[in-house]
């Protein structure tokens, strides 16, 4: 009895739930909370649709529902760093040493240029064409360099410096054809400047402007120097003009002629140690030399050679040196030899003789203080006829310039065949001072004699040679122009 009101019971409660017993089939879409004391007793969740709450679920670790890695339990200890042997870097964080790392180049550890393969080439001057100074290195070519130095720095260690520089040098003005021009001196002890002058041309320097503002030239042998800031002394040769020869006498046959005297060579001032710390410019004039006396052709004495003029240097309108001769040759005579040049002079140091004329073979100049490298020399004598018409040839005229080598400056022979001129001097080492005479023209009985040669830089003319009525005999060579050389010391 009380088994069947149980199973009562429980249909009664299986219709109100709406639930078919022993077919499973389930009609709500949820499970329902209920109350206590109710349960289903069979069936299993894939009989029923939708989802559950996690809050309905039991048991779950905290992961479930956080999915965070801090949210497991042991957690294993990851290393900071690689192991000595094995692992990778997506093992560690941090940075990695380079010893682990290989396939580096050596530029990576070393960061030097020398590490780099394939180097280019650097070309140590500029190219033909293109190119800046910043290409290269080591110093620029003066034909690479235009325009002007920079305003400050800058050293004229790669350009030309007309004349003669010691000491230091900085900051230097323009270039002009790769010579330096108007140069400042920041450091002007012990530095000298030189100028060497001759009548016509001159040591080409800013500074030093001939006749008419030419620069380097001078037409009349006039010139003006200004002085460079701090020029404090200065040291001059001055070469006075040189003597011209005279000319052979012209005489009847029968009658003896001497050929014309030798000039007589520039004297010469050399003087050092001159205060110009007070001067702005400096007036020099180079001497002329001489003319030879003009050849006759009637029975007639020859002409006297014209004396060399004044080498001079003024300073505030005053002449602080100068330098001249007198010693010009004589013309030929029927008796004797026109007489060599005398050594009247303005100077310290005189000219060389000329040599005298003869009625034979005219006289060679046999010595003079040029023999010692120190000064001028004369002219060769001209030849004489004598009253047989026997022909006298020229004499030679002496070099000079000896301590500047043996051919510093050579005087050339006298007229070696009738009526032959004489040889003109002729410097071969610009640097000596002072110049060498002309030789002697030979006589001739039946045509011209010869004439006398010309001396270079203060030497003398060389006189002409006899001849008779009817024909020119020789003319006196000219003196040679004189010459200064300027030393001034910062």
């Amino acid at each position: 009895m009380k088994r069947s009101l149980i199973l009562l019971a429980s249909l009664f409660a299986s219709a109100a739930l709406g639930v078919t017993v022993d077919t499973h089939t389930l009609t709500p879409t949820t499970l329902l909370t209920g109350t206590a004391g109710y349960a289903l007793h069979s069936g299993t969740a894939a009989m029923i649709s939708g989802t559950l709450p996690v809050a309905q679920v039991s048991g779950l670790a905290a992961v479930a529902t956080s999915g965070s890695y801090a949210s497991l339990l042991g957690l294993p200890t990851i290393p900071t760093t690689l192991p000595a042997t094995g692992g990778t870097a997506a093992m560690i964080s941090g940075t990695i040493p380079v010893v682990q790392v290989s396939g580096l180049a050596a530029v990576a550890t070393s960061g030097s240029y020398a590490s780099l393969l394939g180097l280019p080439t650097i070309p140590t001057t500029l190219p033909a064409t293109g190119g800046t100074a910043a290409t290269i290195s080591g110093a620029i070519p003066v034909s690479q360099v235009t325009g002007a130095l920079p305003a400050t720095g800058g050293t004229a260690n790669s350009l030309t410096v007309s004349g003669t520089w010691t000491g230091n040098i900085a900051r230097t003005g323009t270039t002009t054809g790769g010579t330096l021009v108007s140069p400042t001196i920041t450091n002007p002890t012990g530095i000298t400047r030189i100028y060497d002058i001759d009548y016509s041309t001159a040591t080409v320097a800013a500074e030093l402007v001939g006749s008419a503002g030419a620069t380097g030239t001078s037409a009349n042998g006039t010139w003006t120097l200004t002085l460079p800031t701090g020029a404090k002394s200065l040291d001059v040769i001055l070469v006075g003009g040189g003597s011209g020869g005279g000319s052979g006498r012209c005489s009847a046959s029968g009658t003896a002629a001497s050929g014309g005297g030798g000039g007589s060579g520039g004297a010469i001032s050399a003087v050092s140690g001159l205060d110009i710390s007070d001067q702005a410019s400096l007036s020099i004039t180079i001497g002329t030399g001489g003319q030879g006396g003009a050849g006759v052709s009637t029975s007639a004495n020859g002409n006297t050679g014209a004396i060399g003029s004044y080498t001079r240097i003024a300073a505030g309108g005053l002449y602080i040196c100068s330098a001249q001769s007198d010693g010009r040759g004589a013309g030929g005579t029927i008796t004797s030899g026109g007489a060599g040049g005398q050594a009247w002079f303005t100077g310290n140091i005189t000219g060389g003789l000329g040599a005298a004329g003869a009625t034979g073979t005219g006289a060679a100049v046999a010595f003079a203080s040029g023999q010692l490298g120190v000064g001028t020399a004369g002219g060769g004598g001209g030849g004489g006829l004598s009253a047989a018409d026997a022909i006298g040839l020229g004499g030679a005229g002496l070099s000079a310039g000896g301590l500047f080598g043996a051919n510093a400056c050579t005087g050339f022979t006298g007229g070696s065949t009738a009526g032959a001129a004489g040889g003109n001097a002729v410097m071969g080492n610009s640097k000596c001072p002072t110049g060498s005479g002309g030789g002697g023209g030979a006589a001739s009985s039946t045509g011209a004699a010869g004439a006398g040669g010309n001396g270079v830089r203060g030497g003398g003319g060389g006189g002409g040679g006899a001849s008779r009525d009817g024909f020119l005999s020789g003319a006196g060579g000219n003196g040679g122009n004189g010459f200064a050389r300027i030393v001034i010391h910062f």
